[in-house]
């Protein structure tokens, strides 16, 4: 079976699905978000000395060397997956978690008054301003769209699982 990269524009659900349905696969689970920042320790810092064309560039490097895993579930964030696309190999199953604009807002909501303290809070108010764009890509793109509920995760763990099994 090969890879399974989970995408979509709530970074904390990611992470929560793809832990919950690698253990269901009894799979690796990665989240490449971290997987970047481990391997190019401060992005930041990069961009400002090397600028940001080098920095892409190292990032690329990390997304692509993601196709060599093997039985892994990968979660990745819109930006990354949009910014690699065409480092990411077609043999991965790409799956977009899907939410309705309304939807998103009220799980952005949710975890804005939750408290969690993200770096991700920026890039839910620029998903806010252009979600139609970005889930028009995402759902060009993708292999599987799945709709889910974050409140329903049993039951969103099984369908995944179904549908990742049917696919193969």
């Amino acid at each position: 079976m090969n890879n399974v990269l989970l995408v979509g524009l709530i970074e904390e659900d990611l992470k929560k699905i793809g832990l919950l349905l690698a253990q269901r696969l009894e799979f690796f689970y990665l989240n490449s978000e971290e997987m970047i920042s481990y391997s190019l320790f401060d992005k930041a810092k990069m961009e400002k000395v090397c600028g940001i064309n080098y920095m892409k560039e190292e990032e690329r490097k990390v997304v692509f060397g993601l196709n060599t895993f093997e039985r892994t579930v990968l979660s990745m964030s819109y930006e990354t997956f949009s910014n690699n696309f065409d480092a990411i190999s077609s043999s991965n199953t790409i799956i977009y978690l899907r939410q309705t604009e309304g939807q998103f807002n009220k799980r952005v909501e949710e975890l804005l008054n939750s408290g969690i303290e993200t770096e991700n809070l920026h890039n839910y108010e620029i998903s806010r301003l252009v979600f139609n764009q970005r889930d028009n890509f995402l759902k060009k793109n993708c292999n599987l769209i799945v709709k889910y509920d974050i409140s329903k995760l049993d039951s969103l763990i099984e369908n995944l699982e179904d549908q990742i099994l049917e696919k193969e």
